[in-house]
């Protein structure tokens, strides 16, 4: 691993990451490297994998179960083309050469030597490939040294000091001998749950070890099993189910807020071994969402949806609890109107009321407040300043003030927060009728070209105004360049546009209006492609952050270290700061073209 990390270094330092074939990111090397390595390690005790040849011996990995059959052709496919291209370009050249030309003319050469339709057919298809030879290379490079703690003759704490601390420190643990005593506290065999902990160590340890911070998510996880006044209960769920370890580790070394939430109600840890029993508190359904996340079982966008079921209940239970005697509603806006909630988002909402008079207005007002309250106190932050006038204006407003406020006084940005209106909690007639109405509203039959300028003004004042240093627009991804306000801008207009004529664009989530749009031939493919490219990966960036302490993030940590924790909680393992801002870069590239193809089209 130290040897491929220097080669991978002299490559990048010349420049030629993206395009040598042999040694660059994706290229032949990565296949050899990571079939090699399997073979060194398993090969020890299987002589049917001692095969020089790369292919052959793919095949006989994946034949004995050391990779999935579906890697192994992946990789097989890949290798067969690089190897093609290598050999192209040495024919081409007449030279001993690994480097993709640079010239238009060059790669059109190269291209038909390889019978591919032109440059733009063999960058995409380098791209691709090169893309599947990374990602499983990354994933099988590091399985043979987590493996280890899974073989019949693996080290455990408190039984060999030496070789169990050479392997903690080779998984990333800074401080291992005290990594090794705490392991070996957690381990004891006096009681049940320390007897189920050596039990499951052999997947509790890479979990921890493939935290951001090994050495703090061991800390957390320790505090986390010292918690419970039963441990038996606790011993219980996570020896029925080793998994249940792996993801209780995988949730503390993502999270120090889950890790004081669990500590705090010592009973959630084992309830989350388990698949819940009846109905739960929102504070539990966070948490499991949360590991759900931090186990990589839930991604963005379902990530965004489960989160918003979790505010959808708080914010019904805050209704219940506030006993309206009127018709009230709750609508959700923003992020949780979309159903696109992340880890710390806000819950944005307005409140609308059937009624006439001053005793209906205060008491509507009486309810609003008492649902805000009560959402704070479920632990989450309630944001109601989407209203007309802002913070200044009424909290709550009958349905027919709603209709007159936007018929007269209506402003394109009120407009377009419409797009993403939703009835979550209250009445659900008036819930309705409040967002059928706004709908109407929302996709004018005509859009003006000064509503369109005004759009586009706004989202530069957005960029300019709140982040002072141009510098920092690189790196801020919810308001910055090519950030998460391009794709919403980009997509909001688009329905702005077209949602009167093509119903089908009307949709408050940010994914399915970009494939709507896609579909109906109102964006181009590749507008549609880099934007929701761009939504994904960034929004998976801000969960990341915000799921640690559950505070708002909307740009990326300001130094080198934090940024490897970013990279390597986002599933980057080698080169992973280097190679987390290499894709940021060229995903917010792509996402600010694509806007401006939107903003500025022809």
């Amino acid at each position: 691993r130290a040897m491929k990390v220097r080669i991978e270094e002299y490559v990048r330092a010349r420049g030629k990451d993206a395009i040598e074939v042999k040694r660059g990111r994706g290229g032949i090397r990565d296949v050899e490297f990571a079939v090699q390595l399997l073979q060194l390690v398993h090969g020890r005790s299987d002589p049917a994998l001692r095969e020089p040849n790369t292919l052959r011996a793919l095949v006989r990995l994946a034949e004995h179960g050391y990779v999935a059959a579906s890697d192994a052709a992946d990789l097989a496919d890949a290798y067969r083309f690089l190897r093609a291209v290598e050999h192209r370009l040495q024919l081409v050249r007449d030279t001993q050469t690994f480097e993709l030309p640079s010239t238009e003319a060059s790669l059109r050469r190269l291209a038909r030597a390889l019978r591919l339709d032109g440059p733009d057919a063999l960058r995409e298809a380098y791209e691709r490939e090169t893309g599947v030879v990374r990602g499983v290379h990354e994933r099988l490079f590091y399985r043979p040294l987590l493996e280890t703690f899974a073989g019949p003759r693996a080290p455990r704490p408190g039984v060999e000091r030496g070789p169990t601390e050479e392997l903690l420190a080779g998984l990333g643990f800074r401080d291992p001998a005290e990594a090794y005593e705490r392991f070996t506290r957690l381990v004891e065999p006096e009681t049940r749950l320390g007897r189920v902990l050596a039990h499951v160590f052999p997947v509790v340890a890479p979990a921890l070890a493939l935290a951001p911070d090994p050495d703090a998510a061991l800390l957390r996880f320790e505090r986390v099993l010292e918690a419970p006044e039963d441990e038996g209960m606790l011993a219980d769920a996570l020896a029925s189910d080793p998994g249940a370890a792996a993801r209780l580790a995988r949730l503390v070394g993502a999270s120090s807020w889950a890790s004081d939430a669990l500590v705090a109600e010592p009973a959630a840890a084992a309830a989350l071994a388990g698949p819940p029993v009846g109905p739960e508190p929102a504070g539990r359904t966070l948490l499991r969402a949360a590991q759900a996340y931090a186990a990589g079982e839930l991604r963005v966008p379902e990530s965004g949806r489960a989160l918003a079921a979790v505010g959808d209940a708080v914010v019904r239970d805050a209704v219940a609890e506030a006993h309206p005697t009127m018709p009230f509603a709750v609508i959700g806006l923003g992020k949780l109107g979309g159903e696109e909630l992340n880890f710390a988002s806000d819950l944005d909402v307005v409140f609308v009321y059937e009624g006439e008079g001053s005793a209906a207005f205060e008491e509507a007002g009486r309810v609003a407040e008492a649902v805000l309250e009560e959402i704070r106190a479920r632990g989450f932050e309630a944001d109601a300043d989407l209203r007309p006038e802002g913070k200044s204006g009424p909290l709550a407003r009958s349905m027919a003030a709603w209709l007159e406020y936007w018929e007269r006084w209506g402003q394109t940005w009120e407009f377009q927060a419409l797009l993403k209106a939703r009835a979550v909690a209250g009445d659900e007639g008036l819930g309705r009728r409040f967002a059928s109405a706004a709908e109407d509203f929302a996709y004018p039959e005509y859009l003006p070209v000064e509503r369109v300028a005004e759009i586009r003004r706004m989202r530069v004042r957005m960029e300019e105004q709140r982040i002072r240093q141009p510098d920092a627009r690189r790196f801020h991804f919810k308001l910055g360049h090519g950030g998460l306000a391009d794709v919403q801008f980009a997509v909001e207009l688009s329905q702005l546009r077209h949602g009167r004529e093509h119903q089908d664009v009307r949709q408050r989530h940010t994914l399915e209006a970009l494939e709507a749009l896609a579909r109906e031939r109102l964006i181009e493919d590749a507008v549609a492609l880099a934007l929701g490219e761009a939504y994904v990966f960034l929004n998976e960036v801000k969960n990341a952050m915000e799921i640690d302490r559950r505070v708002h993030a909307e740009a990326l940590p300001s130094t080198a270290e934090d940024q490897v924790a970013l990279a390597r909680r986002l599933g980057y393992e080698e080169f992973a700061r280097a190679s987390f801002l290499e894709d940021y870069r060229r995903i917010t590239r792509r996402a600010r073209r694509a806007m401006e193809r939107v903003f500025y089209p022809g």
